[in-house]
């Protein structure tokens, strides 16, 4: 497995092992980032790899997902869940999604047929998992292929709107705390942090409308939040780092203070939503 969360050495491995991964996927490679916990500095030795890479003149229509064998830090076998996704499909969605009339925040805006759509679906099957993973691939603290990201976005004149990325994000904030926090006795220790993560993004983004960095501490230690309630954040983290259970174990019992303190940021940062004074255009860092 990769440790320490060393995203340099991670990408450097896959980097070395793009041609396997173009036979496989059958397309070309353009550029991709390591995704989920890793890309957060969230893993513990049970965490699975996932890498989201984006293919043109590729076999498959939207996306295709398969295991692929990698090398691990130590050289050690890993096995890696490799999301292709097609480039020309990322650029039609987006320039659509930038078109379409949207009340924000979406996730509270959904019509039944929206709501229906979403509803027991895996995050590569819902209707805005092309969109999504091209946020995190942006976003990404390393990117495989970024000087290439950067050329294809010029080239391709892609307006991607600020508040259209922080609402992805709030939606996401919204649906774990709603749907795995609220009303539980016991809590997914993984999910508080990810709602933690997920506030923090969508407060530099609308505060510094510039590329916040993605892993845990690093983006903790950019805002001034009560020493109280990061001590309770730290611990979870560091309880997070030390276990050997993968996610769906990985429990903890509720924290009234930490459910006040991101409730309290959801409406806030609804709120911001609402009023659509977050206009702006994103731009690469």
């Amino acid at each position: 497995m990769f440790k320490d969360n060393d995203l340099i050495k991670a990408n450097l491995n896959i980097q070395r092992d793009i041609s396997t991964i173009e036979n496989i996927m059958e397309g070309e490679f353009l550029f991709g980032a390591i995704g989920g916990s890793f890309a957060l500095g969230l893993q513990n030795s049970a965490s699975d790899i996932d890498f989201f890479a984006l293919f043109n003149n590729c076999s498959f229509e939207k996306v295709k997902k398969v295991e692929i064998d990698i090398l691990g830090i130590n050289n050690e076998k890993c096995k890696m869940d490799c999301i292709g996704i097609n480039y020309h499909r990322v650029l039609d969605e987006i320039r659509c999604y930038e078109m379409k009339w949207k009340r924000y925040p979406t996730k509270l805006n959904y019509t039944e047929k929206e709501k229906i759509e979403n509803v027991g679906r895996k995050d590569i099957e819902r209707p805005d998992f092309i969109r999504s993973a091209f946020y995190r691939i942006i976003l990404a603290d390393e990117v495989v292929g970024k000087n290439r990201m950067q050329e294809e976005l010029k080239g391709n004149s892609l307006n991607i709107r600020g508040v259209d990325i922080i609402d992805y994000y709030f939606s996401c904030l919204y649906g774990n705390y709603t749907e795995y926090i609220v009303g539980r006795k016991k809590v997914s220790l993984r999910k508080y942090l990810y709602c933690i993560h997920q506030i923090l993004i969508c407060k530099w983004l609308i505060n510094n409308r510039s590329k916040p960095r993605m892993n845990f501490v690093e983006l903790l230690r950019n805002f001034d939040i009560d020493v109280y309630i990061v001590d309770k954040i730290m611990h979870l983290y560091k309880e997070n780092q030390e276990s050997v259970c993968h996610k769906e174990g990985l429990m903890t019992e509720k924290d009234e203070i930490l459910n006040g303190y991101i409730s309290e940021e959801i409406i806030i940062i609804r709120e911001m939503l609402q009023k659509g004074s977050i206009n702006y255009i994103y731009t690469l860092a």
